[in-house]
């Protein structure tokens, strides 16, 4: 088999699709305004609305998210309205406890565009016209059950990071 005449096709075929669409752009966007506090910065948030409750007697906080309803249609349907009304007006490098479920559910949304996957199209090579489409799925909510989990994780990834040398990840579309 000739793997760098595969490669080359394969990226002739994909390449094409990946940059003349606004998926990757949005997706990126998306993840990284939804996820504007971090997993950190979220536990932070609980942590510290959890040490402000009457509720809270003793001096163990629930794990993140514990406490939470799942969110509704509803819920979600007002949560967009609010993001594409409020996010922006939002301190987010100082946030609010009341503003506690917006960060909650902010977060859950980022981990569905984190965790979605991208179906490519492509017409044939021989198309005069070479066309395709590019569609995402898999969205579906993830669950607020799924909060802590991925606050252990983050840590253990965090701790793994530190342990070697790490290399500077750079987004380019960050200011888009």
């Amino acid at each position: 088999m000739d793997f760098p005449a595969l490669r080359e096709t394969f990226i002739s075929v994909v390449y094409p699709l990946l940059v003349h669409t606004p998926v990757l752009r949005t997706l990126a966007k998306l993840q990284r305004t939804l996820d504007v506090l971090d997993i950190e910065g979220l536990s932070n948030l609980w942590a510290l609305s959890h040490s402000q409750s009457s509720e809270t007697h003793s001096a163990s906080v629930p794990p993140v998210g514990s406490t939470s309803l799942e969110p509704s249609i509803s819920d979600w349907a007002d949560f967009v309205d609010e993001y594409l009304s409020t996010h922006g007006a939002l301190d987010h490098t100082s946030p609010k406890v009341p503003d506690l479920r917006y960060y909650l559910l902010a977060y859950l949304l980022s981990g569905t565009f984190k965790d979605c996957s991208i179906m490519l199209r492509a017409n044939p090579r021989d198309d005069p016209m070479p066309t395709g489409s590019v569609t995402v799925i898999d969205l579906d909510p993830k669950s607020i059950a799924r909060l802590s989990k991925w606050e252990t994780l983050d840590r253990e990834i965090v701790q793994s990071y530190t342990d070697i040398e790490g290399k500077h990840c750079v987004d380019g579309w960050k200011d888009d």
